[in-house]
């Protein structure tokens, strides 16, 4: 299992310090948040696919899904079936685009484990 300590000191090794997300979480970068509880935050991809395309990130840095410690996995399920009907009912849409993400920030970097969710409208979907 792959898990970084986020708040690392500086001279401390962790990806965590150097994670945009975690930077997120930290409040060192800006996010517009739209979710936030003890486990997960959810925000608004900076650059979006489509309406209403949130990121959802465990508070703590971890690799991929199957780095996802077994106690954070129910909640950030929950958080991001949450976030989804959150998102929908907010915009009226029709369904969600659901993706699993493994961000890579710069070649051979370890990356971040975040959900990408995006609400789907008829009209937007190419026929």
């Amino acid at each position: 299992m792959i898990v970084y300590d986020m708040n690392k000191g500086e001279g401390e090794t962790s990806m965590g310090k150097s994670c945009v997300f975690c930077k997120i979480i930290r409040g060192e970068e800006k996010g517009s948040i739209v979710f936030e509880d003890d486990v997960s935050l959810a925000f608004l991809d900076s650059k979006p696919l489509l309406k209403g395309h949130c990121l959802l990130v465990p508070k703590e840095h971890v690799d991929t899904l199957d780095d996802l410690p077994e106690n954070l996995l129910e909640s950030v399920m929950r958080n991001t079936q949450l976030l989804s009907q959150a998102v929908q009912q907010a915009l009226g849409a029709e369904g969600s685009f659901y993706a699993y993400a493994y961000s890579c920030s710069a070649p051979l970097e370890r990356g971040r484990f975040v959900f990408t969710k995006a609400s789907l409208e008829t009209s937007a979907v190419p026929q």
